[in-house]
């Protein structure tokens, strides 16, 4: 493939973790639509905009920072240990809040009942 032809842009900027300056080259590249696999996963954004959640994040992230000497490098680190606690972490939240959303469900729906329930019996008790 000839990258020349297909070179979008170059830009400086720096290395993640390193602060060392890199040199990204931009391509276009004539993909077919992404396909769902073992190795590619969404996470919900929406747990971002949680409080709890990113709190929960920040803590996490502490205990992770120590495992990094039990690493030969950080690319390693992140690729063995980090995305896969990431990824049970955000998991574990999201099961959790499924878990809420029906408790929350059925309490609504038990107070709907219950509500026309009582004005159906004092309806009956008393007729206008």
């Amino acid at each position: 493939m000839n990258l020349r032809s297909k070179k979008v842009g170059v830009e400086t900027m720096v290395a993640a973790f390193t602060g060392q300056p890199v040199e990204c080259l931009r391509i276009k590249l004539e993909t077919g639509p992404l396909r769902q696999g073992g190795n590619l996963w969404k996470m919900n954004t929406e747990l971002l905009k949680n409080t709890k959640s990113r709190i929960l994040f920040q803590q996490e992230w502490t205990s992770w920072i120590l495992q990094i000497t039990k690493y030969t490098d950080m690319v390693t680190w992140w690729e063995k240990y980090v995305r896969r606690k990431v990824l049970l972490l955000y998991i574990q939240g999201g099961t959790a809040r499924t878990q809420d959303d029906k408790i929350n469900e059925s309490f609504y729906s038990t107070s709907i009942y219950d509500t026309m329930n009582y004005r159906r019996i004092t309806k009956e008790k008393h007729p206008l």
